[in-house]
């Protein structure tokens, strides 16, 4: 996760950023801490970006939540005027994709370029080339695309980044490069 920062006017961090991901009911009240991360290197700075990485491999998919209830990502630090910032992010959704390094090595697909910048094709590893079925994720879990049969996928309209790829229910990842 990127997470900003900005102590006020003329303050610094006097501490760690604390990370956290919680699940929060209807109301916005945390009911669950899954994840905590802390983030030392930005202590002294006057404002900025913190770069974290979070394991949430035994965290379940947002779809199984119950009813009303959601993923955030809660950011806290102690400014040196000794005030406590929290800030809580909108709704991160968490999806069932494959995030595993051992488990995308298993991926029974080449896609080739990837890195790519206009077209990524598709070919069973078994060598079979025949059209699939296609959905592309951003890093955020949001759908981008999806594209019924299909091996050959235009990615020219999507921002440079990383984005996971769901080929007939298997998940890899590529990235889209810049031209």
């Amino acid at each position: 996760a990127n997470v900003g920062f900005q102590p006020g006017t003329g303050f610094n961090i006097n501490s760690g950023l604390h990370c956290k991901l919680v699940e929060k009911n209807e109301l916005g009240n945390t009911v669950n801490t899954f994840v905590t991360i802390t983030d030392e290197s930005v202590r002294d700075l006057y404002g900025g970006d913190s770069k974290v990485v979070m394991s949430i491999s035994n965290v379940n998919p947002s779809s199984e939540l119950p009813v009303n209830h959601y993923y955030a990502l809660e950011a806290t630090f102690t400014n040196s005027n000794g005030e406590i910032v929290t800030s809580t992010s909108d709704e991160v959704v968490i999806t069932g994709l494959t995030t595993n390094i051992n488990e995308v090595s298993s991926f029974p697909y080449e896609i080739y370029p990837n890195p790519s910048s206009d077209f990524i094709s598709i070919k069973g590893k078994d060598g079979q080339d025949k059209p699939y079925t296609v959905s592309i994720y951003n890093t955020t879990g949001n759908l981008v695309k999806h594209i019924n049969q299909t091996n050959l996928v235009n990615i020219s309209d999507l921002a440079p980044g990383l984005y996971f790829i769901n080929v007939n229910g298997n998940t890899s990842r590529f990235i889209k490069k810049q031209l």
